[in-house]
């Protein structure tokens, strides 16, 4: 939420980025149940294959850029920082890829109710790696938005799926939070580099560095052969990932246009709220009644996010408010 320099992009872009956000993503849930309780499909293979699709979309569209620019006749070659992106690509497979072993560990809740608090994590290691310093209205937001899915997330969780959970994969969980906070820190780092990249180089170079680490991890838990095999055999399977694989890149626009235009912070404000907003729809469709705990909760998520909010606009008036005070 806190930049040193303010995006240009207002209020209507922002609006823009998010709901693209959430429509693509709540196309890509609805695709996601229907692929995996239809056949067995690893993970770590999916991801791989997202990446990859990922990884041509952006090509695409810097193809697109580069188009643009040479007809405005403007250069776009620059050094880019690639030992970054590496790390950053490194931070996302192993947060991918520990939530996904984690499951085995633990119960689903847990996993949910872990990764609702990403907000917190991102925080802390943006203060701890890019010496980020956020006011008290930001950690009063993420407080309220974290607490608030927390607390919605245990009261709607069944008593019979809250089983066992071992600390091996409590541990596993932690790692994943503490590579999103990472992933969000390296990101903000590649904003301040000296060349930084655009929207479409880093969902390029993200993607295609993620794809290389994924590759050997699907070999080695034989989700490569049992992967490729399933598509070469299956058209529904094929038809069925080529529209997840659509509705992931489509989402990713707007993930790294978010992350370029203002944080990576403000990214997983969205990303976080998106999955409680989705939940809280589906319950008022079906007519389901409210708890005391859940209305609190809603109440915590909205305070919270108004908090953001009234946060952002402030910071982006002072600027305005000391050029008035010198003139």
């Amino acid at each position: 939420m806190s930049s040193s320099k303010q995006p240009k992009h207002g209020v209507a872009s922002f609006l823009i980025c998010a709901v693209g956000i959430c429509v693509s993503y709540l196309y890509y849930g609805m695709l996601q149940e229907q692929v995996f309780s239809a056949q067995t499909i690893g993970a770590s293979f999916t991801v791989l294959l997202q990446c990859l699709t990922n990884t041509l979309v952006a090509m695409l569209w810097q193809r697109i850029d580069q188009a643009v620019a040479l007809e405005k006749k403007v250069t776009t070659r620059r050094r880019l920082h690639h030992s970054l992106l590496i790390l950053t690509a490194f931070c996302y497979f192993v947060a991918m890829a520990a939530s996904n072993e984690s499951l085995r560990y633990v119960t689903y809740p847990t996993a949910v109710l872990a990764k609702s608090s990403k907000l917190i994590p991102t925080m802390v290691l943006g203060y701890l790696v890019e010496r980020r310093h956020y006011n008290r209205h930001e950690w009063l937001a993420a407080a309220c938005i974290t607490s608030g899915v927390i607390l919605f997330n245990l009261s709607r969780a069944p008593a019979e799926e809250q089983g066992e959970n071992s600390t091996y994969g409590i541990l596993l969980l932690c790692l994943s939070l503490v590579m999103d906070g990472l992933l969000g820190s390296c990101q903000g780092l590649l904003k301040k580099s000296t060349f930084p990249p655009t929207a479409t180089e880093t969902m390029l170079f993200v993607n295609l560095y993620a794809a290389a680490f994924f590759i050997p991890l699907s070999v080695y838990t034989n989700e490569w052969n049992q992967g490729w095999q399933l598509l070469s055999t299956n058209a529904t399977i094929r038809h069925d990932i080529l529209w997840l694989n659509a509705a992931a890149a489509c989402g990713q626009i707007f993930i790294f246009l978010t992350i370029t235009w203002y944080s990576s912070l403000m990214c997983t404000t969205i990303t976080t709220t998106r999955k409680f907003f989705t939940i809280l729809l589906s319950v008022l469709h079906f007519g389901h009644e409210f708890t005391r705990i859940q209305w609190t909760s809603v109440a915590l998520v909205f305070a919270g996010l108004y908090t953001a909010i009234v946060s952002k606009a402030r910071i982006q008036q002072e600027p305005t408010i000391m050029k008035k005070k010198t003139e």
